[in-house]
């Protein structure tokens, strides 16, 4: 009879971890925001420590520091991320008379898109026979809702 000679730290531990890691997977997977993915990082990591029968005070070390690190370098991350899109974020009433490119064909009455500097947005011509193709340049005239409503250039 074959006696294994494993310790319970040496089971509990590894499975310890992998729960506290899918609980904060699904922790994350059921917010709209980031709350737990660095959990979720950090526990995989004391996951992989404790298969390789790191101790546990070194394990609750890297699953505390990796956590703190992670989530100080997304604010970092996330920070740099929202600026450029103040920066760079459009409303539809900001951009009339501004010229604009259609990514989208527009055929008459229809609804089609255009790019302004940084955004995309929905837009129709002024009038319900206009017809703009995908390049075109075009002049934003007015915003109706969150569309924009625009015009061929004049040359």
């Amino acid at each position: 009879m074959l006696i294994l000679s494993v310790s319970f730290n040496e089971l509990f531990l590894p499975i310890m971890w992998a729960v506290i890691a899918i609980l904060a997977v699904i922790v994350e997977a059921s917010t709209v925001q980031l709350v737990s993915v660095w959990f979720a990082v950090s526990a995989c990591v004391a996951c992989v420590l404790a298969a390789f029968k790191v101790s546990l005070p070194i394990q609750i070390i890297v699953f505390s520091s990796l956590t703190i690190v992670l989530f100080i370098l997304s604010v970092f991350v996330f920070k740099k991320m929202l600026k450029k899109r103040e920066k760079n974020n459009e409303t539809p009433d900001e951009i009339v008379n501004e010229i604009a490119v259609v990514t989208k064909e527009i055929k008459p009455g229809m609804i089609g898109e255009v790019k302004t500097r940084y955004d995309f947005f929905n837009a129709l011509g002024i009038n319900s026979d206009d017809e703009f193709i995908v390049g075109e340049k075009v002049q934003v005239v007015q915003t109706s809702g969150n569309k924009l409503i625009i015009k061929k250039l004049e040359n």
